[in-house]
């Protein structure tokens, strides 16, 4: 009984789904058509720029509404794996036009890193897990713009929280076959020198407030030093140092590789409680 309830409640969302939306109908809007979309459905995009679309027929056929559309229609073709995909829309006789300009379509084959370590090839890989299309997911996985943009993002952010605090990664760019079917992705690093913490010190309170940091002979985190002067700031207020501040500074010696982390604390006078009242 319960499969067949679950397979009711799936037909009855694919045929809200075939009306537009969730037991909702196909939103339209008048003196409009779409030119162009040979891969993917006009009323897709349609729905895709449905709120600017709504916009613009609120405002009297805005144009700023259009282009926003526009705008809304690409980044849907793009997620969609038309990485190159343009909408332009036209105005043409009272008719609201927009030219699409689809591009090839781009199937994920995988990602390469030139520049990159060996080593480091299978933990760079994992920020390029993307998800297939279609139903569960199950489908081909296209290309995503977005998703690639924030994958070098995280590459970025390893390699700097790595130690290697020179490295530059360049933006992805996309390496078809020879029937521009598939394409793998192609990130470019200089990783430049891997730096490392070889002294950490603090001044103006007793080293014991640095704890059991564990920065010496790691490679160089900036984050992890600036959090290490945040916990001896706070360890020096749970003390009654409650005004106590903290500054960071980390000599990096480029010739040698390495980075001194100073810490430097004002603890202020210790706070003590006069009096304790209940009313």
């Amino acid at each position: 009984m319960r499969r067949a309830w679950t397979l009711v409640l799936l037909l009855l969302v694919l045929a809200g789904c075939q009306n537009g939306g969730p037991f909702g109908r196909r939103f339209t809007v008048p003196n409009m058509r779409i030119e162009g979309s040979r891969v993917i459905d006009p009323d897709d995009l349609v729905a895709a720029a449905r709120r600017d679309l709504e916009r613009f027929v609120e405002n009297d056929r805005r144009l700023a509404d259009a282009d926003d559309a526009s705008f809304s229609m690409e980044v849907h073709l793009r997620e969609q794996g038309f990485p190159k995909a343009r909408v332009r829309f036209e105005v043409e006789n009272e008719e609201l036009v927009f030219r699409v300009e689809e591009g090839p379509r781009a199937c994920y084959a995988g990602v390469r890193f030139p520049g990159a370590r060996q080593e480091f090839v299978p933990d760079l890989e994992q920020f390029f897990q993307f998800r297939g299309s279609g139903f569960l997911f199950l489908g081909p996985t296209f290309v995503n713009r977005a998703e690639v943009v924030a994958a070098v993002s995280r590459v970025r952010e390893y390699y700097l929280t790595g130690g290697f605090i020179e490295v530059e990664v360049a933006e992805a760019e996309l390496d078809w076959n020879a029937a521009r079917t598939q394409a793998h992705i192609v990130v470019k690093v200089e990783e430049g020198k891997r730096y490392y913490v070889t002294s950490v010190t603090l001044e103006g309170a007793d080293p014991c407030y640095l704890g059991d940091h564990g920065l010496t002979g790691k490679p160089f985190n900036p984050g992890a030093a600036f959090q290490l002067g945040a916990d001896v700031r706070r360890r020096l207020r749970n003390d009654a140092y409650i005004f106590a501040r903290t500054e960071v500074v980390s000599t990096v010696d480029e010739d040698a590789g390495s980075v001194a982390v100073k810490i430097t604390a004002e603890k202020g006078e210790v706070t003590r409680l006069r009096e304790i009242r209940f009313r």
